[in-house]
């Protein structure tokens, strides 16, 4: 599997950015990315993600992102953070219908999916724990926080 991820990677490397400009869209209770990955880097086994606020991220929750964005093609691959922390309930807008949305501990584990049936999906949160969580919507990938 690393070997898989370090051609990706390597890949991602040779152009240093995510094209992703259509997934800006996706929002969750009304809140839009406030950054978005720019650069992912690879050296050795350890995961760089260059974030648009000239801030990196090299650690777990780097290669968990990378890892589930690396099964789609490189032109159709965002990774953000949306703001905000949210309790019991999140509304995600900016999907297309037909879809899921998968929701990922910072390990990669799938806590939660949830098929999408138009724009915006209502998603219980309210049984996962205090922490960080990625939802992705095929290839993008959201960072939230829940309380």
């Amino acid at each position: 599997m690393k070997h898989i991820i370090a051609i990706f990677l390597t890949l991602f490397i040779s152009t240093n950015t995510f094209a992703g400009s259509d997934k800006s869209a996706i929002s969750i209770n009304g809140n839009k990315a406030e950054k978005s990955v720019t650069e992912i880097s690879y050296e050795d086994s350890i995961i760089t993600l260059h974030w648009s606020d000239n801030t990196i991220m090299t650690n777990k929750l780097a290669a968990t992102m990378a890892k589930l964005v690396s099964n789609y093609d490189i032109d159709k691959a965002y990774i953000a953070s949306i703001g905000g922390i949210y309790d019991n309930s999140i509304i995600v807008s900016g999907t297309k219908g037909g879809s899921n949305i998968n929701i990922y501990n910072v390990e990669g584990k799938k806590i939660q999916d949830m098929p999408t049936n138009n724009d915006q999906t209502f998603i219980d949160i309210s049984k996962l724990n205090t922490g960080i969580y990625l939802l992705q919507d095929n290839s993008t990938i959201i960072k939230f926080i829940k309380r």
